[in-house]
């Protein structure tokens, strides 16, 4: 009788299935039916052709019930996100604006902080001190403690102030270099330890808002074209512009004394600008371009392994081979940390490859191209690395190796 059944629902499968209809045939299930008297429903064709189309239509509207709830969770999610940016712009506004109370009841009650003095500057709230006319006097005559306090409530300020971004963008520029300069941090760059450290700071001091916007851009523009070889130097000059920027951008927006440019003349506005930049490039090529006086001497020889010797002798000698080198790069003036090396791949031979030498600004980076060889770096075979006196001097041999058919 099971047979029977299962020979009958397999027939109803196979037939479903040419319609494009699936029927599982559960053997154990038909096989349980019968044992307790009860006819499968699978042996019959329009029943189970029935459930099949009902089984299709309950999975199409699961499915539409899905989408009708993804898109009322993400309609839910934008009305969500749009109600709490706005809650968060009310809770931004209104810690700013105790903020601001609460920095004017300290001025007016004569406990002012540096960030009360700042937004005096940039609000007019509290009573005027006649004697900070400036706001970069807040960096100069506070200590180190009220310093950090002040970048804190500074970073504060440019989250919840994004009106005057600006602003607190350069006091927050100004403040770490302060900080950084009290630790002894950027005062120990590579323009600092440089001996053009004044003249730099000469040309930048002296200059506009937007002429050191200006000066940016083109520092910006020349390191993108890797015109700027000595990375470091040229950062250092940009770090120094950016911060004179911010310092240019408080005085000239928010002092109290009129800030007056320096004066030229109109029909000659443009010679001095450009004899200015000229002057500036020539100052900035003449020192980041320092060249090196060198030796260098290649090691060759005669390697006697056991095909040359097989092959040659002293009368008929094999073809002489490099076996090392040695370098002697001068360094005059040098000051900071001693110069080093690098091996670099060579993309015109896998046989050859490259050694440079740096010591940063104001020297120049001096390369060789060598034989790609394994180093014998033992003392015993004669490596040297010694820097003294401002002379680097590398001396070096390759490996050998015995030869073997």
């Amino acid at each position: 009788m099971a047979k029977i059944a299962e020979r009958k629902a397999l027939a109803v499968s196979a037939k479903l299935e040419s319609r494009g209809l699936h029927a599982f045939v559960w053997r154990k299930k038909i096989e349980r039916d019968l044992s307790r008297g009860i006819q499968p429903q699978i042996t019959s064709l329009s029943l189970e052709k029935k459930r099949c189309l009902d089984r299709l239509e309950e999975i199409e509207q699961i499915k539409k019930r899905r989408f009708d709830l993804a898109s009322l969770r993400s309609q839910f999610s934008d009305k969500q996100f749009v109600v709490s940016n706005s809650l968060e712009a009310k809770d931004a506004e209104f810690d700013l604006n105790q903020s601001r109370i609460r920095s004017e009841i300290r001025l007016n009650s004569g406990r002012a902080k540096p960030i009360d003095i700042l937004l005096q500057f940039l609000c007019k709230i509290g009573k005027q001190n006649p004697k900070l006319d400036n706001p970069l006097l807040i960096f100069t005559g506070s200590d180190l403690k009220e310093i950090k306090e002040l970048k804190d409530d500074i970073e504060m300020h440019l989250v919840l102030d994004k009106t005057n971004s600006l602003f607190w963008e350069s006091a927050n520029l100004v403040c770490n270099w302060v900080i950084q300069g009290a630790s002894g941090g950027v005062h120990a760059n590579a323009l600092q330890s440089s001996e053009i450290f004044s003249e730099v700071t000469s040309v930048i001091e002296n200059k506009t808002y937007a002429q050191l916007e200006y000066m940016q851009q083109q520092l910006e523009m020349q390191m993108k074209s890797g015109e700027g070889k000595t990375v470091e130097f040229w950062v250092s000059i940009l770090n120094y512009v950016m911060i004179y920027k911010a310092k240019k951008y408080l005085e000239e927006n928010y002092s109290s004394v009129a800030f007056k440019p320096r004066e030229t003349q109109p029909e000659n506005s443009e010679i001095s600008r450009t004899n200015s930049l000229k002057n500036e490039e020539d100052l900035i090529s003449e020192h980041s371009s320092k060249k090196l006086k060198y030796n260098f001497r290649v090691h060759t020889g005669f390697q006697w392994n056991k095909y040359n010797r097989t092959h040659y002798d002293h009368d008929h000698p094999p073809p002489k081979t490099v076996k090392g080198y040695s370098f002697i790069i001068h360094y005059p003036e040098f000051c900071g940390q001693a110069p080093q090396y690098s091996i670099e791949k060579d993309s015109g031979s896998s046989e050859s490859c490259l050694i440079r030498f740096y010591a940063g600004p104001p020297y120049e980076d001096v390369v060789f191209r060598i034989v790609n060889k394994e180093w014998d770096l033992s003392w015993k075979s004669g490596f040297r690395c010694t820097f003294w006196g401002g002379i680097l001097r590398l001396n070096f041999f390759f490996k050998q190796f015995s030869y073997r058919r």
